[in-house]
């Protein structure tokens, strides 16, 4: 009361969510209207602001556990709102994207190329670069969970890049499906080539990022690990993955996937 300090609330935003996804978990914490986030993230002149050269925020959301004020009041029905209150819950939606966005470029500036030469001044790469880096860093986070494969997923990536192959990377596929995916990617989604995310049917990196990501995905995509393998698939559910050179090698690892998971439904059936 003395010192005029507001009360502030503490969300935490991890890893691998779309920006969609932020935008429902900050709305169901209180703190704004998913809409508005949504005008903010989609804003052209947001994003210039900003230097995203993207069509939306997405992977410039940077996960972290924020304290943030919140709405005054309780949101109004819109009927029932003045237009000093829509103003002020679409300024606020802006000012929290805008926050999110700032931690990112303050937990990233060490990790670009050549950020310790910049005698100071915020480490901004050129758009092409960061393009390329954002990106593969955001199908890294949302391919494993494990600290110590996410350079030698990147590298994989790398190396198909290299040899001008497709990526065939499931996460991409999914996000281009949009909020509606119901969790089951079946080969109806592979195949189609209008999906612009889909990298079983278009070469290169997608449009642009999938997912927030840490920094340490973005570590490995800018610094991939140098190896020779092209292809890796899930030992266990959930846990590590097998990487081969060959489609020989890839394909007998997922013989030996499937057949565990096999097992293991068998052993889980009453």
């Amino acid at each position: 009361l003395v010192n005029g300090k507001p009360v502030l609330q503490r969300v935490t935003v991890p890893e691998g969510l779309t920006w969609w996804q932020t935008g429902r978990l900050l709305e169901a914490e209180g703190l704004l209207r998913f809409e508005d986030f949504r005008a903010a993230v989609t804003d052209p002149a947001f994003l210039r602001h900003y230097g995203i050269p993207f069509a939306t925020a997405e992977g410039f959301l940077m996960p972290d556990t924020y304290l943030l004020k919140p709405p005054d009041a309780p949101a109004a029905p819109d009927a029932a709102e003045t237009a000093e209150a829509v103003a002020a819950r679409k300024v606020r939606a802006r000012a929290v994207a805008g926050r999110m966005i700032d931690n990112f470029w303050r937990k990233t500036a060490a990790l670009w190329p050549d950020a310790g030469d910049r005698q100071g001044v915020a480490a901004r790469p050129p758009a092409a670069k960061l393009k390329n880096w954002v990106t593969l860093a955001s199908i890294v986070e949302k391919e494993t969970g494990i600290p110590a494969e996410r350079a030698r997923v990147a590298g994989v990536y790398a190396n198909r890049l290299g040899r001008g192959m497709l990526l065939q990377a499931d996460p991409t596929v999914i996000y281009g499906l949009g909020p509606g995916f119901d969790g089951n990617l079946r080969r109806v989604h592979l195949d189609d080539a209008a999906n612009p995310y889909n990298t079983y049917q278009r070469p290169g990196l997608p449009p642009g990022p999938i997912c927030s990501f840490g920094a340490a995905a973005l570590a490995a995509a800018i610094r991939p690990e140098q190896h020779g393998f092209l292809y890796f698939v899930a030992r266990t559910d959930g846990g590590e993955h097998q990487f081969s050179a060959t489609l020989q090698e890839h394909n007998r690892a997922v013989r030996d996937y499937l057949r565990q998971r096999r097992a293991g439904s068998k052993r889980g059936t009453p």
